[in-house]
């Protein structure tokens, strides 16, 4: 059965939504020294746009990430480091 241009379109909810905003951090910070990171990033955001931002820090990597959605995804996809250790 060949799924119509509705039926894709229905199904479009559940894809992933790219993140609107992203900044990551690879320098070496301390717990309190990243969730400061964090809350600052994160309001930056907001301030830009975002209704919806997500938190991730990778622990074998030592990077920080923040990304940021305009509006709520339905469906999150997972987080994108772009760093990579050195």
């Amino acid at each position: 059965m060949r799924k119509t241009e509705a039926d894709k379109a229905a199904l479009d909810h559940l894809k992933p939504v790219e993140p609107d905003f992203a900044s990551q951090n690879g320098e070496k910070m301390d717990e309190a020294e990243r969730h400061k990171w964090f809350a600052e990033v994160g309001e930056e955001m907001r301030q830009r746009g975002a209704s919806h931002v997500r938190y991730s820090f990778d622990p074998d990597l030592s990077i920080a990430l923040v990304e940021g959605w305009r509006v709520v995804p339905a469906n999150e996809p997972p987080p994108r480091y772009f760093l990579k250790a050195d």
